[in-house]
């Protein structure tokens, strides 16, 4: 029944060429999802390699890392962490071992099936028009910010990813099971983000005020109850954690932790104070300039250079050189509004309104935009664009447009694949994956090793999961038996996070240092045959030294395997 329904959306009102070419882009997309996962993005993120680890723990111990029994919240050295990544990672964990394609797949895969849904969605709200959601499936499939948010463990990317599986199942499959699983899928979103907790509400809410039809209006009211009470109660023993107040302000809400603001205003204040106008310093200057700072924030989410030119230049949030959309995807978006402004002036109002609720995580945060947060816009507009195109009647435009898309299309796959991994090589930690295999290959044989927290400031998740995976025996977490807001691994089997002047250092045996060239100037006289320690008498014999080197052939770490000896008089 399902498919039946699935395949009279495929077909209806379309040509077998249409359908042939539906079914060549969904392939497509799938392939540039789940091809080569482990090769791409380069490195591997500690909070990728952590969630990865935990699934291994509770797969075996049915404990994270703290010792818990299958806990609803986790940490991390950045934040607390929902329970949804972590779960889905754990059967693919068991089918494939722990290894960076196991924790990778079920993220790709999710992505994978909600090109199909995306298709059917659009289909649906544009019955008569099947080439509006065959454009924008393609425009998705290709889009630079989803592609690459799909192939590694991103939660905010995850959340769009269910969602748009949940509402297809809400709206297009007419039976009460259909809307029991949409809504428990949208449960499943608040349980996976946290930037769901400020798009879903506000979102289910304004559809019910705005949809005609009763049953789908009571559907969708039934719906948001749902959702409502789940996050109630997800709040509830959100906020009981340690921290999580800190936490939550700190990576959802840190516009209103910003001290730069903060001291602008105490400076506006006492230059009002310093001229007798006190009472008017308070008037105008006060916490309402934050309402100023958050207007400046909303705006920036439209910003052209933002979505279609730069992003927000952070490697682990999407293409560091360019927008999460295509630059040719610009007029015809503007081509979209303008179409739609032509019909109904109301529904230009709802979308800016959808459009906004969609900017809402990034709009607390700086920097601001933040190109992770504001995933649930991408596909909003990649519609609008395949509108616009539809709508673009002139030759010549269409001809200019195509030439342009094909260009734009190559340098940013060209860039991504080729210049993408040298920029972001360092925000994602390429170098400590070969430097965890060298500490696992030659593991048993050390008293102690001690990695650098220089070149990444977590990298112990990474370090864990590749001792653990070796199959020759598990490596445990030390001294972690209460959760705390920014959670630090420093500590498991032989292995120790960070260098300092004053460390102790075996006095017999073999030891293993990991280390930048930068701790090499500020924390070792010499590295040859042999050198001695600052600040100590203890003096080493290098037993094995190896270079690893970046994407770029710089040096990115140090390998050094040593033995103490007499120091040479």
């Amino acid at each position: 029944m399902v498919w039946s329904k699935i395949k009279k959306v495929l077909t209806a009102g379309s040509k077998r060429i249409n359908l042939v070419f539906v079914c060549f882009v969904l392939l497509l997309g799938f392939c540039l999802r789940l091809y080569n996962l482990e090769d791409y993005p380069k490195g591997f993120h500690p909070k990728e390699a952590l969630t990865g680890y935990r699934s291994f723990l509770l797969l075996n111990d049915h404990r994270d890392e703290t010792g818990r029994n299958f806990p609803l919240f986790f940490t991390s050295f950045q934040d607390y962490q929902l329970p949804v990544p972590t779960y889905i990672t754990i059967p693919f964990i068991k089918a494939l071992g722990l290894n960076k394609n196991a924790v990778r797949l079920p993220f790709a895969l999710v992505s994978s099936f909600s090109l199909l849904c995306f298709y059917l969605l659009v289909r649906h709200f544009f019955p008569n028009e099947p080439r509006v959601a065959i454009f924008a499936l393609l425009f998705f499939s290709l889009s630079p910010g989803n592609l690459f948010l799909s192939r590694f463990a991103s939660e905010n990317n995850l959340s769009l990813n269910i969602f748009i599986i949940g509402l297809t199942f809400f709206l297009l499959v007419n039976r009460n099971w259909s809307f029991v699983l949409g809504s428990l899928l949208f449960v499943v979103v608040i349980f996976t983000s946290k930037i769901s907790w400020f798009i879903l509400p506000p979102l289910l809410a304004l559809t019910v005020i705005s949809v005609k039809d009763k049953l789908l209006k009571r559907k969708l009211f039934i719906a948001f109850l749902i959702v409502l009470s789940s996050l109630a109660i997800l709040l509830v023993n959100y906020f009981k954690l340690p921290g999580a107040k800190r936490s939550f302000i700190e990576n959802d809400l840190n516009l209103f932790n910003n001290l730069a603001i903060s001291n602008g205003i105490n400076s506006l204040r006492g230059q009002d104070i310093g001229a007798n106008n006190q009472y008017l310093g308070k008037l105008l200057h006060n916490k309402l300039f934050y309402l100023i700072k958050i207007s400046e924030n909303f705006v920036q989410q439209f910003t052209p250079r933002f979505l279609f030119a730069a992003g927000d230049k952070d490697p682990f949030h999407g293409l560091s050189n360019t927008g999460p959309l295509f630059l040719f995807l610009l007029p015809l978006v503007i081509f979209g509004l303008m179409s739609l402004a032509g019909k109904s002036h109301k529904k230009v109002k709802y979308l800016f309104i959808i459009w906004a609720i969609f900017s809402l995580p990034s709009i607390f945060v700086l920097p601001t935009p933040d190109e992770e947060k504001s995933v649930f816009v991408y596909p909003l507009l990649i519609t609008l664009s395949s509108i616009g195109l539809l709508k673009t009647k002139n030759k010549l435009i269409l001809i200019v447009l195509t030439i342009f898309a094909l260009m734009n299309v190559s340098f940013v796959f060209y860039d991504g694949l080729y210049k993408e991994p040298v920029r972001g090589q360092k925000k994602w930690a390429y170098g400590i994956e070969e430097a965890a295999r060298i500490i696992r290959d030659g593991y048993p044989e050390y008293r102690t090793v001690y990695f650098t927290d220089a070149y990444a400031s977590d990298p112990g998740p990474i370090i864990l999961f590749y001792l653990n995976s070796s199959g020759k025996g598990r490596v445990a977490v030390k001294n972690i038996n209460s959760i705390n807001y920014r959670q630090w691994i420093k500590e498991f089997g032989v292995v120790k996070i960070g260098l300092s002047e004053n460390a102790t250092y075996p006095d017999e045996g073999k030891y293993g240092l990991v280390f930048t060239p930068e701790d090499e100037k500020k924390y070792f006289k010499t590295i040859g045959e042999v050198f001695r320690i600052k600040n100590g008498e203890v003096c080493q014999k290098l037993v094995k030294k190896k270079i690893i080197k970046g994407l770029d052939d710089s040096i990115l770490l140090i390998y050094a395997e040593n033995e103490t000896i007499k120091c040479p008089s």
